[in-house]
């Protein structure tokens, strides 16, 4: 229970550390509290794994004390200078008396226990986020720094903000504790909810952020990367990092601020040190903020943006610094053949269509195609473009390398985007229904469930 408790106050350290520089430094100076806190845990991940990262390449010691100390430090001196304007600090507000508002947030409250619980009954189980994150994570924590002869052992081109922060919760425990650490995962799986439900709310109202975030929440792979059995892997990471890097960009085209690039730009360096796909992520939203600064004509905020491939550079040179590892794993064949590209398809398929793990997430984003126009609507090309530009990547992966297929990964890898599916149709069906309409129909199925255990 201690370990718990510990592993929680420092996850709550960490989203606090984010909310502080971007509440002081007004790097989102047009966002609620609400999305800034959504957004906060994010930063603090990236800031405390780097930290940890720059620590064992300088040589300094990774104890509590001196990974804690320039934080509260920087803390407090944010707090002494904000201390005048701490009573203007809004917290946020929402009428939810109305029946259907108690209803959704009641399911949502107990999906996300649910889930929070089941990441504590169990240890680490999944193959890939023991042997390539969680893993790490020990060994770096027993030998105190990052030992890269040790790496050869595990999938060596990994990024290693996910391993690195899991190393930091056992700094903080002061031992290793397989289950407390998956805490972790369930915080990615709350705070992309919350962001979810605060960009909704903010666009289109209370009741019908809360139905979005009540699929989100129940949607059985969110639940399971959030707290069952994919828990400890960096896949619903970078969904949340990719999810937080589109609604950045978004107001990046509305507002055109160097301060708002310059914290996109550093989420962008982090989600490029996540996972080794999430590279064609940042491109992907690299090439539109680009345009945006070509059609503004902001050239100086080209510096800023650049600064996004800085770590990347950086983590890409420390591994060919390092003797590459010896070949553990057998030779395949890389022939493009079209029964390839056959059983790709018809493998990526079978999971858009499975409503096992998705609902009908896939289905309803392919079948809004045929729907909805969104010529001239920016917004809606823009997200588009990310997400069927992942898909294409993933296609392209799968025919390309005979050492992944979609049967054993295409369901992870589809988090990588969802939480974008799921804002998108938001969006799009906001344009389609009558949310008096949709309350009137709700209402009337609770009632009719009701009606079956009197």
């Amino acid at each position: 229970m201690i370990d718990i408790i510990l592993t929680s106050l420092a996850i709550s350290f960490v989203a606090l550390l984010g909310f502080s520089i971007i509440k002081y430094f007004s790097l989102w100076s047009e966002a609620d509290n609400l999305s800034i806190a959504a957004v906060s845990y994010g930063l603090g991940v990236g800031l405390i794994s780097m930290q940890l990262y720059i620590y064992s390449r300088i040589g300094l010691q990774w104890s509590r004390e001196l990974i804690m100390f320039p934080w509260f430090m920087l803390m407090l001196f944010v707090f002494i200078n904000n201390i005048h304007s701490l009573s203007k600090f809004k917290i946020p507000k929402f009428n939810i008396t109305s029946g259907i508002n108690l209803i959704l947030l009641f399911f949502i409250i107990a999906a996300a226990s649910y889930t929070f619980f089941e990441a504590l009954i169990r240890p680490v189980s999944v193959w890939d986020a023991v042997a390539i994150w969680m893993n790490k994570s020990k060994i770096f924590y027993f030998d105190q720094s990052i030992t890269t002869n040790l790496l050869y052992l595990f999938d060596f081109g990994y990024p290693l903000v996910v391993s690195l922060f899991g190393t930091f919760i056992y700094i903080i425990l002061g031992h290793i504790n397989d289950s407390a650490v998956l805490l972790t995962s369930f915080a990615f799986y709350f705070f992309t909810a919350l962001l979810l439900f605060s960009t909704i709310k903010k666009r289109f109202g209370l009741t019908y952020a809360l139905i979005f975030t009540f699929l989100f929440v129940t949607t059985q792979n969110f639940v399971r990367h959030g707290g069952r059995m994919e828990a400890g892997q960096a896949d619903l990471p970078l969904g949340y990092y990719t999810f937080v890097c589109l609604i950045l960009l978004l107001d990046y085209f509305k507002q055109n601020k160097a301060k708002l690039l310059s914290l996109l730009s550093i989420y962008l360096g982090i989600t490029g040190l996540i996972k080794s796909e999430a590279l064609f992520i940042t491109i992907a939203i690299v090439i539109p903020i680009i345009y945006q600064i070509y059609k503004t004509k902001h050239y100086n905020h080209l510096i800023i943006l650049f600064f996004w491939v800085l770590p990347i550079i950086d983590w890409q040179l420390y591994k060919n610094d390092i003797a590459k590892p010896p070949n553990f794993y057998p030779f395949y064949q890389n022939i493009l053949s079209w029964q390839r590209v056959v059983n790709t398809l018809l493998g990526m398929v079978k999971e858009f269509i499975n409503i096992k793990s998705w609902n009908m997430l896939w289905i309803v984003y392919f079948y809004s195609f045929l729907i909805v126009k969104i010529k001239n609507k920016k917004e809606l090309i823009i997200i588009n473009t990310i997400i069927l530009s992942q898909i294409f990547i993933y296609f392209l992966i799968y025919i390309l390398n005979s050492a992944f297929n979609p049967e054993s990964s295409a369901e992870r890898l589809y988090v990588h985007i969802a939480p974008l599916v799921f804002f998108y149709l938001a969006i799009v069906f906001w344009k389609l229904i009558d949310l008096k309409d949709l309350r009137k129909s709700i209402m009337l199925l609770f009632s009719k469930v009701s009606s079956l255990f009197n």
